[in-house]
C-alpha cells in the first residue's frame, strides 16, 4: 500500500506485488487489523486504520505504520490523530521539500495524550458512531446524486414523469 492509497473512506489498494515477494517482505511489513498507517510523503496528515480486509497486506516506502500497544486503543489512537492539534503538530513537523516528507522519528516524538483506558474506549465509541452516520448520510447524498442524474435528462428530453410520482410530489 501506499500513500496515495489513503482517502477518507480508508483504503483502496493500486499496486500488488507477486506472491514470492510478498512473503519475502511480510515479516517486517505485512499490516495487522488495527494498524494505523500513516502518510510519510505528501499530505502527511492523512491516516487510516487497518480492518480486518486489510490483513496481510503490504506497508508501501510512502507510510508509516503505528502499531498500538496493549495501553494504548487503536481506535483512540486513529481518533486522536484527527485532533486539530495533532494535525497542525504533523504539518509542522513534516519537512518541507520538493516533496513534504514525515519521518517515523518525528511521530514517535509526537505528543500522546493518553487518558485511561475507559476513557479512549468511550472516545473510540463515540467517534465510531459519528463515523456510521456520517457513511450513511454519504450514502444518502450519493443515491441522491444517481436519481438526480437518471431522472432529469428523462424530464428533459419530453419524458413526463409518471403520474403516481406527480401525486406522491404534490400531497
Amino acid at each position: 500500500m501506499k500513500a496515495g492509497d489513503i482517502g477518507p473512506e480508508g483504503i483502496n489498494p493500486s499496486v500488488s506485488v507477486d506472491e514470492e515477494t510478498a512473503e519475502r517482505l511480510r515479516p517486517r511489513y505485512e499490516l495487522r487489523p488495527g494498524d494505523i498507517v500513516l502518510v510519510r510523503i505528501g499530505r502527511t496528515t492523512r491516516h487510516t486504520m487497518v480492518s480486518e480486509r486489510e490483513a496481510r497486506w503490504l506497508l508501501g516506502g510512502s507510510c508509516i505504520r503505528i502499531r498500538a500497544t496493549q495501553d494504548i486503543s487503536a481506535d483512540y489512537l486513529a481518533c486522536y490523530l484527527t485532533h486539530p492539534a495533532v494535525q497542525e503538530w504533523l504539518a509542522e513537523y513534516t519537512q518541507r521539500g520538493v516533496l513534504p516528507t514525515l519521518n517515523g522519528r518525528k511521530v514517535r516524538e509526537m505528543p500522546l495524550v493518553l487518558p485511561p483506558a475507559a476513557v479512549q474506549q468511550g472516545i473510540a465509541e463515540i467517534a465510531r458512531a459519528i463515523d456510521t452516520k456520517i457513511r450513511a448520510h454519504k450514502d444518502v447524498i450519493q443515491a441522491t446524486r444517481t436519481l438526480r442524474e437518471l431522472l432529469i435528462p428523462q424530464m428533459l428530453t419530453g419524458n413526463p414523469v409518471l403520474p403516481e410520482a406527480a401525486a406522491n410530489r404534490d400531497a
